[in-house]
């Protein structure tokens, strides 16, 4: 921890400092040690008698007496306890080489990026991301937008030396800038390696991506996928959007090609198959629903049909979510989310299509439905809820915002018309069936 630091804590009781050179503590002793990275704990008239000509010293008890003209590193105290002195400044210490520990740890392990920022944020209890050179967002685990204060990360070679990122932090730091730069001076080249292996496999995912469209993912793609701090069972969700006509249409959702905007290695992207722009949002590293506001802009922007699924703990789901996705579209069932709670419509749509449908609707619906569709008479609609609510003429009137007289006197139209027998379960049921597959079929006469 450098001397700077120490001035700053307020249970070091720090009246005044002179400090000439900013020394990297590591130890505190009560012996008068002469070290570089050790800090002594001494009284005032200790010193003021021993004079010293270098070394670093923590002064007890300090009434301003001692003034050197020698190069030497004074903090001056009103603590008076030397055992006081020392319990603080060791557990301060111990603290600070244990979050030092903790980075070389990330770096020699290669945790990655997200580790690293996510330690240095837990340090300073505060939000921290990653910026390029010009002040764009580079890498951002929080997943936040204020930004208070920038700490310049530089890489050094053995033939140069050039900024090429800031360390962000959401709030200001000003009582720890010299930390915080000397924190830099360790993981700046770190840094860079990570960003660049980061932007590699940020390029190379797209290929992935439509790898797995067509049940195609190798071991290379699995390391891509580790690369970028992902893994195979995080909680994904996917989109598919259907585009008409060329990208130029749709030139705002789009930037350097064919990238959707949105695209975040952090937790997004995106890939144009055909005429279908196919999104995949890690759920696990995405901390707020935002973005799902974002995509939806663009969506009713340009009044685009979608469809989203998730996929759960497996992104090699992704080409079955595709698959049915398409047979969607195709079929024009009018789905947008959530197809395992939506099984009926699947099922009807794709019933819808075949030609002895109309052998499965119960003979007792035929009359109803051609007077219906002559009369306009509601008849279908009625026997539906009827049937769906368990035969409650109250709960029937209400849906319908009728009188429950109403109710009776469509009943008794519809028992006049048809032969049905409602104590019979078997029958109720097949009716209820037929009506299911009518109301896909005739959505303006049955509806919910």
């Amino acid at each position: 921890m450098l001397l700077n630091q120490l001035t700053h804590i307020d249970e070091l009781k720090i009246i005044d400092s002179n400090i000439l050179k900013n020394e990297d503590i590591y130890l505190t002793s009560t012996s008068n040690l002469v070290n570089n990275n050790v800090l002594s704990i001494i009284e005032e008239e200790e010193i003021i008698k021993l004079n010293p000509k270098e070394g670093n010293f923590f002064v007890l008890n300090s009434t301003g007496k001692f003034n050197s003209l020698e190069k030497i590193n004074v903090l001056f105290s009103s603590i008076e306890s030397q055992v006081e002195a020392l319990k603080t400044l060791q557990n301060i210490l111990t603290n600070n080489f244990k979050f030092t520990e903790k980075i070389y740890t990330v770096i020699s392990q290669d945790l990655g990026l997200e580790k690293l920022l996510t330690t240095i944020g837990d340090q300073f209890k505060d939000k921290v991301c990653l910026l390029d050179s010009n002040k764009k967002l580079l890498y951002n685990p929080y997943d936040f937008n204020k930004v208070s204060q920038l700490f310049p990360l530089k890489y050094i070679s053995a033939t140069s030396s050039r900024l090429f990122a800031y360390l962000a932090f959401e709030n200001n730091h000003d009582e720890e800038k010299n930390i915080i730069d000397y924190l830099n001076s360790i993981i700046s080249n770190y840094v860079y390696r990570e960003m660049k292996k980061l932007q590699t496999s940020y390029d190379s995912f797209y290929d992935s991506l439509k790898g797995l469209l067509n049940k195609d993912f190798s071991d290379e793609d699995f390391e891509l996928l580790k690369n970028l701090n992902w893994d195979i069972n995080d909680y994904y969700e996917a989109y598919f959007i259907k585009l008409e006509g060329g990208l130029f249409k749709y030139r705002e959702m789009f930037v350097h090609g064919n990238r959707f905007i949105l695209d975040n290695p952090q937790y997004l992207f995106s890939v144009l198959n055909k005429n279908h722009l196919i999104i995949i949002i890690n759920k696990t590293k995405l901390n707020k629903e935002k973005i799902h506001e974002e995509i939806l802009d663009f969506i009713r922007k340009y009044k685009l049909d979608y469809y989203s699924h998730n996929l759960k703990n497996n992104l090699l789901d992704l080409n079955k979510a595709y698959s049915l996705a398409k047979y969607i579209f195709e079929n024009e069932v009018g789905l947008q989310s959530n197809g395992q709670n939506n099984l009926h419509k699947l099922f009807y749509s794709r019933i819808g299509n075949l030609d002895f449908l109309n052998i499965l609707i119960p003979d007792e619906l035929g009359p109803l439905l051609e007077h219906d569709l002559e009369k306009n008479s509601e008849f279908l609609q009625t026997l539906y809820l009827y049937l769906l609510e368990e035969r409650s003429l109250i709960k029937v009137a209400e849906i319908m915002d009728i009188h429950r007289n109403s109710v009776v006197y469509r009943i008794n139209r519809i028992s006049e018309l048809v032969d049905i027998d409602f104590e019979d379960l078997k029958v109720r049921y097949n009716l209820l069936i037929g009506l299911e597959i009518l109301k896909e079929l005739y959505p303006k006469l049955i509806t919910l």
